[in-house]
């Protein structure tokens, strides 16, 4: 089961944010394709920085190195992260620009009605059929925490338990 198409559209489409244009994001992605280049295994944990700027958190390990970066996401990005992570040729991808992130950011009118780009990335993950380790906690928490595996790396999520999330989770019989 190799599905690619994840396309997150709910957000708001605007400009660059304010602190992103300082941020040397090709650099960051270079430093994901030496890794690439040298087969690490990644942990990928979808954020949002305080400007509403979507990013991955990496972690990638190879070779006895670990590394630990943020990379700013657009749809090429995302794209590109999801074929590492399924093992699907990056030819099929198509050209990735590291710095053209203006196509995603969430407004704080977003953010103020509870948007929530990790739960987003967790409905599309689950939306392609994909299996979750759930993480039992057995006191009382406030978020829930998943890995989806991948033949490159998993994803982890972390996602604020609120009644959008408890609903999806109870519709497709996902314990929490």
């Amino acid at each position: 089961m190799k599905k690619l198409n994840l396309k997150v559209a709910a957000m708001q489409q605007t400009g660059a944010t304010e602190g992103v244009a300082n941020y040397k994001n090709d650099v960051a992605f270079a430093t994901f394709l030496k890794s690439v280049e040298l087969g690490a295994k990644v942990e990928l944990r979808f954020m949002v920085d305080k400007n509403g700027q979507p990013y991955v958190w990496i972690k990638a390990v190879r070779q006895g190195l670990r590394e630990e970066y943020k990379l700013l996401l657009n749809q090429s990005l995302l794209d590109f992260l999801m074929a590492y992570l399924l093992n699907v040729p990056y030819a099929e991808i198509g050209d990735v620009d590291a710095n053209e992130i203006e196509d995603f950011h969430i407004s704080d009118e977003e953010k103020l009605n509870g948007y929530s780009f990790e739960f987003e990335m967790l409905k599309l993950i689950v939306g392609q059929g994909r299996d979750l380790s759930v993480v039992k906690r057995f006191t009382s928490t406030s978020y829930y925490e998943a890995f989806a595996f991948f033949p490159n790396g998993k994803i982890k999520f972390l996602v604020k338990l609120d009644e959008a999330v408890r609903s999806f989770l109870v519709s497709n019989n996902l314990e929490y």
